[in-house]
């Protein structure tokens, strides 16, 4: 993966919440809940909408992965990101 690949990013830059129309529909949540396991329900909501709920996935983290990534000079090569069992992941609904 080249550096280019990774997002482009300054703190706080997410603290306000907004999104345009054209980022909601490509957006998704992705939850890493530490120590969260098989019977771990996680959910969200926005505003005063309903509670949607974040179905578990099996993958590797992907703030693990970009950090790897971003640092490869320095990581060691036996350092390698494994599949978290405790990923939560859901859509954005595209009518918020």
């Amino acid at each position: 993966m080249g550096l280019d690949a990774f997002r482009a990013f300054k703190a706080g830059a997410l603290l306000d919440g907004r999104m345009s129309a054209d980022e909601v529909a490509a957006a998704s949540i992705v939850v890493n809940l530490f120590d969260g396991g098989p019977k771990s329900n996680v959910s969200y909501r926005i505003n005063d909408g309903d509670y949607m709920p974040l179905e578990r996935v099996l993958r590797k983290d992907p703030c693990i992965l970009e950090q790897y990534g971003r640092h490869r000079d320095v990581k060691k090569s036996w350092v390698q990101a494994s599949a978290s069992t405790h990923l939560f992941e859901a859509d954005l609904d595209d009518s918020i």
